[in-house]
């Protein structure tokens, strides 16, 4: 069960709940439209985001041979964490591409989970 702010703040003194709710607010993260999404897409299920790197997995596989060494399916997978980071990091941050990123970053560590042990590399 989670604790509530009030909850922690009614178990301290007045100048403690003072402090406690400042120093709440300085930490809460308010995104402002400098960090606002303007591409939203809806809410998805685990059940969606299993089926998508699933499909993407199949992809991958069909498209491109299995990875060569370690190293190279590591660099497969940095290449799609840094164009993950890229989206994350945008002024206007589209929902979509977002989670087309995470999607092939799941995809293409599941891939070198199979090619390494599949392959013993």
């Amino acid at each position: 069960m989670r604790t509530t702010d009030e909850q922690i703040a009614g178990q301290l003194g007045d100048q403690k709940k003072r402090a406690y709710y400042e120093s709440t607010a300085a930490r809460s993260y308010d995104p402002g439209p400098q960090q606002s999404c303007p591409v939203s897409e809806p809410h998805i299920s685990e059940v969606e985001a299993f089926s998508r790197v699933g499909i993407e997995v199949a992809s991958a596989r069909t498209q491109f041979a299995p990875f060569n060494s370690a190293h190279e399916g590591y660099a497969v997978l940095l290449e799609e964490v840094r164009e993950l980071e890229q989206e994350v990091f945008k002024k206007y941050r589209d929902t979509r591409a977002l989670r087309k990123e995470a999607v092939q970053v799941a995809a293409m560590a599941i891939r070198f989970l199979l090619d390494v042990d599949n392959r013993g590399l």
